[in-house]
C-alpha cells in the first residue's frame, strides 16, 4: 500500500493525493503519537471531528491543511479554513482551486444545504481525475466563526461501498470548538 499503487487496486498513492488538492503525506503523526479513534481538532479552522479507529490524521501543514486518511489510502479527507467570508464565495474559490489541482473536475449540479450540529453547511459531490485516474469527491463547507471551513473528501470509486457509511458518520461528528 505504498506510493506505487494505482487507484485500480483501491488506494490513492501519496503522490496522487498530494496532487489532488494540496494534500500532504498521509500518516498522521502528531508530536510523536499516532491518533486514531479520537477527536481531531483543527484549531485555525475552529472545528473538530472524530477519526474512526484505523484511520490516521496529520496536523495542519504549512498551508493550514489537516489531512485524514482511511486504511490503504482509499479515502482522504482534508480540512482547511477559507479566506472568504461566505459559503457562496468559498464554493466559487474551491471550484477554481480544484480545477488547478485535479483534472476533469465535475461538480454535480445539486447543492444540499444542511446543518451539522447547529452549524450551517452545504454539501456537494462530484468526480475528478488524478493523473488520469478517477476519484469521487464529497465536499462539505461549514460556516466557521469568521470564515468558511472546507472538508474535502476524495475516494477511489471502488472503495465507496466500504467507506461511504464511515465517512457519513464521521461528518456527523463535526463540531465547532471554542
Amino acid at each position: 500500500m505504498g506510493r506505487g499503487h494505482s487507484p485500480s487496486d483501491g488506494s490513492l498513492s501519496v503522490r496522487m493525493v498530494q496532487r489532488a488538492a494540496l494534500c500532504v503525506a498521509l500518516g498522521l503523526v502528531v508530536a510523536g503519537a499516532v491518533w486514531a479513534g479520537e477527536r481531531v481538532t483543527h484549531e485555525q479552522a475552529g472545528f473538530s471531528f472524530e477519526v474512526p479507529d484505523g484511520w490516521s490524521a496529520k496536523e495542519p501543514d504549512d498551508d493550514g491543511i489537516l489531512s485524514v486518511t482511511a486504511p490503504e489510502n482509499a479515502v482522504v479527507l482534508q480540512v482547511w479554513s477559507e479566506k472568504s467570508e461566505s459559503l457562496e464565495k468559498a464554493m466559487e474559490e474551491l471550484g477554481e482551486e480544484l480545477g488547478k489541482q485535479l483534472q476533469d473536475v465535475k461538480i454535480d449540479d445539486e447543492t444540499k444545504e444542511l446543518e451539522i450540529n447547529g452549524v450551517e453547511a452545504v454539501a456537494l459531490t462530484g468526480d475528478a481525475k488524478v493523473e488520469g485516474n478517477p476519484i469521487k469527491l464529497l465536499i462539505v463547507i461549514c460556516m466557521g466563526e469568521h470564515h468558511p471551513v472546507v472538508f474535502l473528501g476524495m475516494a477511489v470509486p471502488a472503495t465507496l461501498d466500504k467507506y461511504n457509511p464511515v465517512v457519513s458518520e464521521m461528518f456527523k461528528t463535526i463540531r465547532r470548538v471554542g
